[in-house]
């Protein structure tokens, strides 16, 4: 064997040094080196693609140059004017990321002439990326680039340029001022690296790693190649004079498809795909390859359609597979239903049941012809089912029923004994006019004023949309639109204009919206409104000192208004002593208090409603017997129910409620008839709102609404003995005025 001189025994613990592991590959499948980085040799961080990290974090078993790396980065570093503290350009980019490099010589082919071998790669997709220590050109795939710095050893480790390093491999870079720290991202893996100069602490997607630390070398960010190795996946190899580093990385595009349908019948599926393929660095795909894809497949099987990809370098993807199940012919869907009866009378519920099968359980489609739950034209009824499956196939079923000449329950009386509050249904609407009337009296025991700001209804600047000094309980009412370009807040402000303290007690405050259909809006104000009634929240009281102004009802404001957006709301507020409300509009993002002493006091639309009108309850008392007969209570028609009137407190002129927008109505039926239904009938037009009959709320309707005099909703039925019911409801803002009370005696064979 030959001994070894001293100066070769030197040689060899010198470049035993120069690579020295740092920690753990965050990536999987990683294989490491010894304890000491090897002379010749290679480390694969990853599995040399472009890939995630995963959480491993284990550290080597030594880790001797860690010390002395962070030892040197944190003394100064060499040659480090300023270490850790770059200087950053006007773009927000420190000068220490360095300026990249710059190619050498332009060049066409894969290896430039005088290119070391190790250059290039040796199979198609691999990327190379070969330093030199010492020198400031790196070879790129057998292209070579000039560094501002060259690559050097400090501390036991090899130090590049980053910004030179990340460039190639196509790495960004990106700086934080705050934390003083460099974010390398790769993009099309989503990896991460955070680098800051002068610690030996890394972090790759959220995981810390150890190594020789960071420093800025002339204005350039110097960075452990092994760093940057270990966090983005490369492999990293040394030649066996320990003076080259090659990184490499397998870059192939990824074929993947998916086929549509992903099942198929033979010889009637069209079958395609949806084109999946990518590149892990965007490059483009230029042609591809398939083997077993066709159209149309004639016989049932197991088929395997492969394909490959090539990318814009020529470089073809592995093979991507899937398997297609290929089914006999589509069966078409089997229809099929049952009927409860065969004979019914007229006005009896019919009862459907669908049995339809299909032998992939896919019926797309349902449809019946015919199928009406109740009839009143006695005669034979044809009913057909036709259903159809996701492939087109369908199929009918015809079952035909008999209608008596008895009648069981007139259509106005079958929705009652058949559906449930809330129900909407269709009648002769030009026949309710007709029927005659139950009379009420009208009781207003209470002087309870209704603030209402609804003039101007579009909101088109900032500003007071309505104002008025009261005290003692209040209800308020707010229906507003925006209609200008930017997002709005609606507040609703007091302000004690006397010289003592004033108490104000928030009771309830109901939103509805912002909605961009304003009959949502206001149904969704009314009924949480009424809900809340019968639910009480806690009272929140406030304490306004003389002038103060402050923001009552922060739910009015909670959310902004879009442009387009409606907004309607509800509040019941109660003050010792007078307090002046407004009704402010604001940008999103102002400050209504500060604003609000600029604010103008803007003048009403002339088309709808703004003013104090007193009472804001109206209480109907019906005492007849009702339900003997089909009859109506006739409300909010300006004769029989007139509107309320009231002042513009801002203008001193004289104002009618029209529709009475905002009243609060408790009508009390004193003496209902057992099985009477009641119904809500729109006279002037559609409605959408809500009503409390005795204790419950019913929304007409919850899905939809009352479009016109020909429809009405089930509101309530009574049972088997006289009861008293009391409906309590406000008139939802964007509905139509009057509507109508409809009574029907439910008796079978249309009396009672």
């Amino acid at each position: 064997m030959r001994k070894l001189t001293l100066g070769a025994w030197i040689a060899v613990l010198v470049w035993g040094l120069v690579f020295p592991p740092t920690g753990q590959s965050t990536f999987a499948g990683t294989v490491w080196a010894a304890a000491a980085e090897p002379l010749t040799g290679t480390e694969t961080y990853g599995d040399g693609t472009a890939s995630s990290p995963s959480s491993q974090t284990d550290k080597p078993a030594a880790e001797s140059a860690d010390a002395t790396e962070a030892e040197a980065a944190n003394a100064g570093t060499p040659d480090a004017a300023d270490s850790g503290t770059p200087n950053a350009t006007d773009s927000g980019t420190p000068n220490a990321a360095g300026s990249g490099d710059e190619p050498d010589a332009a060049g066409t082919s894969n290896r430039e002439s005088g290119a070391p071998e190790a250059a290039t790669g040796t199979k198609p997709g691999e990327e190379v990326l070969l330093i030199r220590r010492d020198s400031n050109v790196l070879w790129h795939n057998g292209k070579a680039y000039t560094m501002p710095r060259p690559a050097k050893v400090a501390g036991g480790a090899t130090y590049v340029p980053a910004r030179a390093l990340a460039e190639r491999f196509r790495i960004k870079i990106l700086y934080d001022a705050k934390s003083k720290s460099y974010l390398f991202v790769f993009e099309p893996t989503k990896t991460e690296l955070r680098v800051k100069p002068g610690q030996s602490t890394y972090i790759v997607g959220g995981t810390k790693i150890q190594s020789a630390a960071a420093f800025v070398d002339k204005g350039t960010l110097m960075v452990p190649v092994r760093v940057i190795a270990q966090a983005f996946g490369l492999r990293m190899s040394v030649d066996s004079a320990g003076k080259e580093i090659r990184l490499s990385r397998m870059v192939l595009p990824v074929a993947a498809f998916e086929l549509t349908p992903d099942h198929a019948h033979a010889g009637e599926t069209v079958v395609g795909y949806r084109d999946l393929a990518s590149h892990p660095l965007g490059l483009r795909i230029v042609a591809d390859e398939w083997q077993g894809l066709q159209e149309r497949y004639d016989t049932p099987g197991t088929y395997v359609i492969t394909r490959r990809v090539q990318d814009e370098n020529g470089v073809w993807s592995e093979p991507y597979s899937v398997t297609l199940e290929v089914l006999p012919p589509n069966q078409p869907p089997r229809a099929f239903f049952t009927t409860d009866k065969i004979v019914y009378k007229m006005g009896e519920w019919v009862e459907y049941r669908n049995y339809s099968y299909d032998d992939e359980g896919r019926i797309a489609e349902v449809e019946w012809i015919g199928a009406d739950n109740g009839f009143w034209e006695p005669g034979e009824k044809t009913i057909t089912l036709r259903v159809t499956d996701e492939h087109g196939a369908s199929s009918e079923y015809t079952r035909t029923i008999t209608v008596t000449d008895e009648l069981l329950y007139t259509r106005e009386q079958f929705p009652f004994v058949y559906g449930k509050p809330g129900d909407k249904f269709t009648l002769r609407g030009g026949d309710v006019p007709n029927l005659p009337r139950v009379s009420y009296t009208i009781h207003e025991y209470t002087d309870l004023p209704l603030f209402r700001s609804n003039s101007p209804e579009l909101i088109v600047q900032d500003g007071i949309y309505y104002a008025d000094e009261l005290s003692g309980e209040i209800r308020f009412m707010l229906h507003h639109q925006n209609k200008s370009a930017d997002r709005k807040r609606i507040w609703l402000i007091a302000t004690n204009p006397g010289e003592q303290p004033v108490k104000v007690h928030v009771d309830r405050v109901s939103v509805g919206g912002p909605h961009e259909y304003v009959t949502s809006s206001g149904k969704a104000a009314a009924t949480r409104y009424l809900q809340a009634r019968l639910n009480p929240v806690k009272t929140r009281s406030l304490a306004l000192a003389p002038g103060e102004s402050r923001v009552i009802a922060e739910e009015t404001g909670a959310v902004a208004i879009k442009p387009e957006q409606v907004i309607t709301a509800y509040a019941d507020v109660r003050t010792d002593a007078p307090v002046r409300f407004s009704v402010v509009v604001v940008g999103e993002k102002d400050d209504p208090i500060a604003r609000f002493a600029e604010l103008p006091l803007l003048p009403s639309d002339g088309v709808h409603n703004r003013g104090t009108f007193r009472p804001a309850t109206r209480i109907l008392v019906a005492n007849q017997r009702i339900g003997g007969q089909m009859s109506r209570l006739v409300l909010s028609d300006n004769a029989t129910d007139k509107w309320v009137v009231g002042i513009d407190m801002v203008t001193g002129e004289p104002k009618t409620n029209a529709g009475n927008y905002g009243i609060l109505y408790v009508i009390r039926l004193n003496s209902v008839l057992p099985n009477t239904g009641i119904a809500v009938n729109p006279r002037g037009g559609h409605y959408a709102g809500a009503f409390v009959v005795n204790g419950n709320v019913v929304q007409v309707t919850e899905h939809s609404h009352l479009r016109d005099p020909n429809e009405a909703a089930v509101l309530y039925k009574t049972g088997d003995q006289p009861e008293s019911v009391e409906i309590v409801f406000t008139p939802a803002s964007g509905s139509f005025l009057p509507i109508n009370l409809l009574f029907v005696p439910l008796a079978p064979g249309g009396g009672n």
